[in-house]
C-alpha cells in the first residue's frame, strides 16, 4: 500500500514538473483565463488548430480534467499577477478572459495589459455594460455570449443556407475550408503592388473576402483589383490550408513557433 502511493505520488510529481518545464518554455502563445462552458469551446478551437496555449483556472475539478486531457494548466486565480507570470504573460501573443464575473475579467484585462503592452485581449462581457470597461481596462475586443447567441438562432431562423455554410467553414469535423488573416511583409513580393498585379487568387486559389489596411480600422470588403497592398495591410481569405500557406510564405507572414 506504501509503494502503491509512494509511486502514485512520485508520478504525479514528475508529471507536474515535466508540464512546469513545457511550459517555462512557451513562446508566442495564448492564455484561456478560465475553462467554463465558453472557456471550454475555446480549447477545443486551440485543439483543433494545433495552436500553443495554457489554461489558467482555480476549480480542482477543472484542474483534474485538464490533467486527463494533457492539457497545459495553471492552477490559481487569474487576476493574480504571480499566476499570470506562471502562465507566462511576459511571452504570451494573446490572452482571453473567460471568467464568470464581468468584474474579474475587468481586472485580467487590466493587469494583463500591464504586464505586457502589446498582447492581444479578448473578453467575455456579461452585463450589456461591461463592454465599454473591458475596452477601457485594455482589451482589444469584447464578446458576449448571450449576443451571439441570439444572433446565430436568428441567422439560423432567417437564413439558414448561409448559416450552414459558415459552419461548415469554421466548426465542422471534416473542414475543408477555412478564414484566415495573413498580414503583407515588408520583405514580401505582395507588398507595394495592386491585387491585380500580386494575382493572389490566381497563384494561390483564395478567395479575398476584404483587407484591413494599416493605417484604417475599417475592412475593406470585396477589395478591386486596383487596391494597393501596403506592408502591415491584412488581408482576408478563404480557402484550403494548403494554399493559406501558399500565401503565407508569398507574404512572408510567417508562424511564430
Amino acid at each position: 500500500l506504501g509503494s502503491f502511493f509512494k509511486e502514485g505520488y512520485l508520478s504525479e510529481s514528475w508529471r507536474k514538473t515535466k508540464m512546469e518545464k513545457t511550459i517555462d518554455q512557451l513562446k508566442h502563445h495564448y492564455i484561456i483565463c478560465g475553462s467554463g462552458e465558453t472557456g471550454t469551446y475555446i480549447i477545443q478551437q486551440f485543439m483543433k488548430r494545433n495552436v500553443p496555449f495554457v489554461v489558467i483556472d482555480h476549480d480542482p475539478e477543472t484542474i483534474e480534467w485538464l490533467k486527463d486531457k494533457d492539457i497545459l494548466h495553471v492552477q490559481g486565480d487569474a487576476t493574480h499577477e504571480t499566476v499570470l507570470e506562471e502562465a507566462r504573460i511576459d511571452h504570451a501573443k494573446g490572452i482571453v478572459a473567460t471568467l464568470s464575473k464581468d468584474a474579474d475579467n475587468v481586472f485580467v484585462a487590466l493587469t494583463a495589459r500591464q504586464m505586457n503592452t502589446s498582447i492581444h485581449i479578448v473578453a467575455r462581457a456579461i452585463d450589456e455594460n461591461a463592454h465599454a470597461k473591458l475596452k477601457r481596462a485594455g482589451a482589444n475586443f469584447t464578446v458576449s455570449p448571450n449576443e451571439i447567441g441570439g444572433r446565430k438562432m436568428a441567422a439560423m431562423l432567417l437564413k439558414p443556407s448561409t448559416t450552414y455554410f459558415m459552419d461548415s467553414v469554421i466548426h465542422t469535423e471534416d473542414v475543408t475550408l477555412d478564414l484566415e488573416e495573413i498580414t503583407i511583409q515588408k520583405e514580401s513580393e505582395l507588398a507595394n503592388k495592386t491585387i491585380k498585379q500580386a494575382a493572389i487568387s490566381k497563384k494561390t486559389g483564395l478567395i479575398i473576402l476584404a483587407i484591413k489596411q494599416a493605417d484604417d480600422e475599417r475592412f475593406k470588403f470585396n477589395p478591386t483589383g486596383d487596391t494597393l497592398l501596403d506592408p502591415g495591410d491584412k488581408i482576408i481569405v478563404i480557402g484550403e490550408e494548403t494554399q493559406i500557406d501558399n500565401l503565407r510564405e508569398l507574404a512572408q507572414d510567417v508562424r511564430d513557433e
